[in-house]
């Protein structure tokens, strides 16, 4: 099985508009100064990724935090499947096209400093077997 996985990780620092029609932080803007990550798996193969397969967890560390998903009848992932026309543009490391591919989008993360490094690492299992998927070093940006 061959699966890169590509992660974006975000600081929402976006105004918010409160409950009364107003620009600042309030109870209605929670999600300001949290993170925000889009997790990719994306396969080489044209058969479609996202059958058989299921992400048991997905941890985000940074030097001091983790931040902990896990997949239970409760908190499924928001989970959306990569269209062929956004993959075309796709190209890994090596060179190699991308044919199938899902999305994860992790949303309410903790408030961790811009421009600081966050270690990725999937948990998955497809056809029976268990697989940990990393991706090292990707950096906090922050979206205003």
């Amino acid at each position: 099985m061959s699966i890169a996985l590509y992660s974006e990780i975000w600081l929402n620092s976006m105004p918010m508009i409160e409950d009364e029609g107003s620009v600042g932080i309030g109870a209605s803007s929670a999600a300001k100064g949290r993170l925000l990550a889009s997790i990719q798996l994306l396969s080489p193969q044209s058969d479609a990724l996202y059958q058989g397969i299921k992400v048991k967890q997905i941890v985000l560390k940074n030097a001091e935090q983790q931040w902990l998903l896990t997949a239970n009848d409760d908190n499924d992932f928001d989970v959306h499947i990569m269209e062929q026309s956004y993959l075309q543009n796709s190209v890994g490391e090596n060179g190699e096209s991308y044919q199938s591919g899902v999305e994860f989008m992790l949303r309410d993360g903790p408030s961790w400093a811009p421009e600081s490094v966050v270690d990725v690492m999937v948990t998955l299992v497809k056809s029976g077997k268990e697989y940990t998927i990393t991706q090292r070093d990707v950096m906090v940006n922050q979206v205003f």
